[in-house]
């Protein structure tokens, strides 16, 4: 006969533990499994777990040792052998009990046991007269007969008794009689089934009626709905919920809260979607726990009134809370290094929380008040954290940084910059002093994220019918694929991608997104304005009366945050007659709907090349999506296009803005000049708070800009004067060359070159200029500016005047002419 598996098992542990060598090679395997679990946290000490488990560890480890010396115990009784002889049993002494008093105690058991006897003879009389009584008032009562009596349960059961027992002891005639009961029950319940799902097939009233019956209290307490909801063959879904007044009309408010982007963020991924009910959705993340965006909700709605399960209730389907999935590759370097050394102080207990909202609030009056954030409040400024811990005790926590290494490419020496998640060890004072340093700078940049997202919505919910809102952001590069590729192609480098411009308007009762596709990799400042032009030229042909543009995007300073995009939006603002201000999300937070368009877009290319098609460009890609009637406003930008914007910004010499990268909002109208400041505001000119003041940049350096500064410094007329002590450019000895020649040709009166010859153009203003300078009275002034005045109407030029210098500062000589026209102007300045 073949031996079983446990037979098998018992002799190979028999024959591994025969050998001294093999048993201890099998311990020290199991110590280091042992340890190996332990420290991959397969197993757990009895220190790590939790109070429960060790209750329960310790509970089966009693078991184990007590079945160990029961074994013990009846093996030493087997395996030891009788002594012999054996050992003489020694004779006990009987106690000495008192005869009287053990004959009390027995005469008074017996009493009590007498006793006890007759109370229960008179519970069981009592018991029998109460279940007598209550039997022949059952039997008296007319509306409480045993079968009204009898639950659906006890019918079954007596049912199934009875047949049971006729079944086994009872006649035939009782045995026919239990058939027949138990197949009209039968019959009785299957003709009410077919009987009500051929009434209410049809009739949604009636499918509710029937959905409220399964959901019935009789129905739960037998628990039989899965039962019925199959024979029936409908869901018993849950009770609508009756919505009052105040839940339509708090669900917009309560939508629109939860869509703002500092409130959840957006997901680019291109299968980051929710689909419920048909209706599909670009999933949105929480940036914080429900029970905190409710408190906020609370705070900044004072007039409403709303509990926190309404308000999870009215949670839209595609704001969700963050899963494993959605893990943050896109973090801001500032927020983690304060959440750690946050961290490592609230550990030392010299933190109370690990919230940095709430550390924030420990550090400011006032989280809304720039003077507060930015350290000018008298109040809080000066505000430390207060230790009683030992300062010179070592501590550790992490920090990102930015370090350069040497590397060996194709036997080169190449110095590479990395990011890197490094531990820092040090003590406890130099901890407080990192985080004290660390706590202004992020207070500033707490309070630019809330105030660009602030002015971001008051912008968009207060557009006037001559504004328009544009966000715009590049998504990340679509990969070309085709329907079938070989493996070379596809393993290898033979794929192009194509860049997307992705973005969306706002107009004063309409919102269109849009996209510019392109070959073109660059996302520079030329590639942005490329992406803007069909953009721009649409907006003004269906919007007549817009005269203002306000961007917005994100702030990285090799796309939309430097001087070649300042320059190119004052140029194109200027050439369009429009007035512009371009505001900055803050660095790390400008996620928003550009980002959602890239993913949805990429997203439908993805499933066309699934059904067959071939995208390789951005024409197929456009071509493609087009013909799927996307609501998205899709567009082709050539190479040309970008390289022509190149060579523009290439021919002008630039100068960098002051504060590049701390401003946040510029404005402009006038080509190659800017007015920034550091946040955004509604407010234009006057403004007394700290960092809302405009300051202004001249973009260009150049010949016009030098003679215009040094014609107003020197009060000179005539000619332009000379620069002295530095040595001239090439550009301009240029200007000059074409000055001399603009003056050597004399062109007819109310002669303005056309825009596509610049050089002429500026030669032609040069002229102008010199004819004004050379005006000695008043009437030369007049009549110069009168002739320029028709010429600005004729050629319908925009021009803001914000200059108007006094006649007596100008240095022309007052005449009869001027006496006449401003009457009364000259009679208290002259004498």
């Amino acid at each position: 006969m073949p031996l079983t598996n446990a037979e098998k098992q018992r002799r190979y542990r028999e024959k591994r533990d025969s050998d001294p060598n093999r048993r201890a090679e099998f311990l020290a395997r199991c110590k280091s499994k042992y340890q190996s679990d332990i420290g991959v946290g397969k197993r757990k000490r009895i220190i790590e777990m939790t109070p429960r488990e060790q209750r329960k560890q310790r509970k089966e480890w009693r078991k184990i040792k007590s079945k160990q010396r029961k074994r013990k115990k009846s093996n030493h009784t087997i395996l030891t052998p009788p002594s012999s002889p054996q050992p003489a049993l020694e004779q006990i002494p009987p106690e000495h009990h008192s005869t009287r008093r053990k004959k009390r105690l027995m005469a008074k058991c017996y009493r009590d046991n007498d006793q006890l006897r007759l109370e229960i003879a008179k519970q069981k009389r009592l018991a029998h007269r109460l279940q007598m009584r209550l039997l022949r008032l059952k039997r008296k009562s007319s509306l409480n007969t045993p079968t009204g009596q009898d639950t659906p349960r006890s019918k079954a059961r007596k049912l199934l008794r009875h047949w049971s027992t006729e079944k086994g002891e009872g006649s035939r005639a009782k045995r026919r009689l239990m058939k027949n009961q138990a197949k009209k029950a039968l019959q009785f319940q299957y003709t009410l089934n077919a009987e009500l799902m051929n009434k209410y097939r049809s009739k949604n009233k009636g499918k509710q009626a029937l959905s409220q019956i399964i959901r019935g209290k009789l129905m739960r307490k037998y628990k039989i709905i899965t039962e019925a909801v199959n024979e029936f063959r409908f869901t018993a879904g849950r009770q609508r919920q009756k919505k009052g007044s105040l839940s339509k009309r708090l669900t917009d408010r309560v939508c629109s809260f939860y869509e703002r982007d500092d409130i959840s963020r957006i997901t680019p991924g291109i299968k980051d979607t929710v689909t419920k009910n048909g209706i599909k959705k670009q999933r949105r993340v929480m940036t914080e726990s429900i029970e905190i965006i409710h408190e906020r909700f609370i705070l900044e709605n004072t007039d409403i009134k709303i509990s926190y399960p309404t308000f999870c209730r009215m949670r839209p389907f595609w704001v969700q809370p963050p899963k494993d999935s959605d893990r943050e590759t896109c973090a801001c370097k500032y927020h983690e290094n304060m959440q750690f050394l946050v961290n490592s102080l609230h550990g030392l207990n010299c933190l109370p929380s690990k919230r940095l909202q709430e550390i924030v609030k420990m550090f400011a009056c006032d989280i809304n008040k720039m003077d507060c954030m930015y350290g000018r409040c008298m109040e809080c400024k000066d505000v430390i954290l207060q230790s009683e811990t030992d300062s010179t005790i070592n501590t550790e926590w992490f920090q990102w940084k930015t370090k350069k290494e040497t590397r060996l490419i194709n036997n080169q020496e190449k110095e590479v910059t990395l990011t890197v998640k490094e531990k820092v060890t040090d003590s406890i004072d130099c901890l407080i002093d990192t985080f004290s340093s660390e706590m202004q700078r992020f207070k500033v940049h707490t309070f630019n994220i809330t105030n660009q997202f602030n002015h971001y919505r008051k912008m968009k919910e207060n557009l006037k019918e001559n504004e328009v809102l544009i966000h715009i952001d590049f998504a990340e590069n679509f990969l070309c694929k085709l329907s079938t590729e070989i493996q070379s192609m596809h393993f290898g480098a033979s794929k192009q991608q194509i860049t997307l411009h992705t973005g969306v308007y706002y107009t004063k009762g309409r919102t269109q997104t849009f996209c510019g596709v392109s070959d073109c990799l660059d996302h520079n400042p030329s590639a942005i304005w490329a992406f803007l032009d069909p953009i721009l030229d649409r907006i003004i042909n269906e919007n007549k009366n817009v005269d203002t543009l306000h961007f917005f995007s994100d702030g990285p300073c090799s796309q939309y945050r430097q001087k070649g995009n300042f320059f190119l939006l004052s140029k194109e603002m200027s050439k369009r007659g429009l007035q512009a201000t371009w505001n900055f999300h803050e660095s790390g937070h400008g996620k928003g709907v550009p980002d959602g368009v890239g993913g949805t877009l990429k997203r439908t290319a993805n499933d066309l090349v699934l059904r067959g098609k071939d995208i390789t460009s951005a024409k197929s890609f456009v071509e493609s999506i087009q013909e799927q009637e996307s609501l998205v406003m899709l567009y082709e930008v050539v190479k040309e296009h970008i390289a022509e914007k190149t060579h523009l910004l290439a021919s002008q010499n630039l100068k960098a803005v002051p504060g590049t990268f701390k401003l946040h909002q510029i404005r402009t109208s006038i080509c190659g000049e800017i007015w920034y400041r550091d946040v955004s505001c509604t407010c234009v000119e006057s403004c007394s708070e700290y960092g809302h003041n405009w300051k202004k940049a001249v973009l260009i350096v150049n010949s016009k800009h030098v003679q215009e500064k040094d014609r107003e410094d020197s009060n000179l007329r005539g000619l332009i004067p000379e620069e002295s002590g530095s040595k001239k450019s090439e550009e301009d000895k240029e200007a000059k060359t074409k000055y001399k020649k603009s003056c050597d040709h004399q062109e007819p009166d109310g002669y303005v070159p056309k825009d596509s010859d610049s050089s002429t153009r500026e030669a032609f203003f040069l002229k102008t200029l010199n004819n004004l300078a050379s005006c000695t009275t008043f009437t030369d002034v007049h009549k110069m500016c009168t002739k320029i005045q028709n010429e600005i109407e004729r050629q319908q030029f925009n021009i803001d005047y914000n200059y108007f210098p006094s006649i007596l500062n100008t240095g022309i000589s007052v005449d009869e002419d001027s006496l006449q026209i401003f009457q009364g102007y000259f009679s208290e300045r002259i004498t």
